[in-house]
């Protein structure tokens, strides 16, 4: 099976990282952790990721 890529969008560090650590804990491979939402869209057209976890206030 291959591989899904997750893309994790947080402006707070501490709370990126608790996640992708949980989610690797669940077996899930987040290639990459982006904090603005500018940045995250640029991404997203570059990588086609399976899954974008957005979390911006």
């Amino acid at each position: 099976m291959p591989t899904q890529k997750i893309l994790v969008v947080e402006n707070e560090k501490k709370i990126a990282l608790d996640i992708k650590k949980r989610l690797q804990k669940m077996g899930y491979f987040v290639y990459e952790i982006i904090s603005s939402g500018e940045e995250a869209i640029k991404k997203v057209e570059e990588t086609n990721p399976n899954l974008v976890l957005v979390d911006l206030c």
